[in-house]
């Protein structure tokens, strides 16, 4: 009878010292095709008034017409690119209030004003700085009437407020006793006449235009003697 044939000592295959690598079937992109936006649903009227108002807290009233240009009208939109987007949108609404406020359909030019651009590419006399916040307002000459809005005080960088040569009325708003940058304030040739105490207060102003206008009669000295850094006031009429 032959004998039985030996088995393997090992019956198992034994695993390889290295695992082999597959190449996917396919290669993936290095970029989507479609860029992510830089601000998903703000192209809707609804999210977009949604974000702004979020954005004013506890700013009321709220002016319903610069709201209702944001949200209905307004086709800018924030970039990757873009700096402080935000705060974008709080200057688009200030601005368009005060285009309202001083009869902006009126003044000798507005070019640019409400173009799909950050305020500070385009909109005439409206200077920023590198990060695209609101620095300077110059509309001097410029036919500006009607009244200066309290809206001027969401401005939170404006250091520059130029405005002459314009039959703008009533007293300077005092939410402006807020922009702690403020450091040039020029109103002359103005019919505005109130100047609010927290004016007086303004940490960083040094330079202040009151000439033929008459505000002049309503200011009061002692405090205008406690503003240590003004080098400079003007208020001949």
């Amino acid at each position: 009878t032959p004998e039985p044939t030996p088995g393997p000592t090992n019956p198992l295959t034994p695993l390889p010292t290295t695992l082999p690598t597959f190449s996917p079937s396919v290669i993936p992109t290095s970029k989507p095709s479609v860029a992510p936006s830089s601000a998903p649903g703000l192209e809707d009227p609804t999210v977009r008034r949604e974000h702004v108002l979020s954005l004013l807290g506890a700013h009321l009233p709220l002016n319903t017409d610069a709201l209702n240009w944001i949200a209905d009208v307004d086709t800018w939109q924030p970039e990757s690119s873009a700096t402080a987007p935000d705060q974008e949108w709080i200057d688009r609404y200030a601005l368009h209030i005060l285009y309202d406020a001083t009869i902006g359909d009126s003044w000798s030019g507005s070019g640019g004003w409400f173009d799909d651009t950050l305020v500070c590419n385009s909109w005439k006399g409206i200077f920023c700085d590198s990060e695209n916040r609101v620095l300077e307002i110059a509309l001097d000459s410029n036919n500006l009437a009607g009244t200066l809005p309290t809206e001027l005080g969401l401005l939170a960088k404006l250091g520059d407020l130029w405005i002459s040569e314009a039959s703008t009325s009533g007293p300077i708003p005092s939410e402006i006793g807020a922009l702690t940058d403020l450091s040039y304030i020029t109103l002359t040739d103005t019919s505005l006449t109130g100047f609010p105490t927290e004016l007086y207060a303004l940490p960083n102003l040094i330079y202040l235009s009151l000439e033929n206008s008459p505000i002049n009669t309503n200011l009061r000295w002692q405090y205008i003697g406690q503003m240590t850094n003004l080098v400079n006031f003007r208020m001949q009429q």
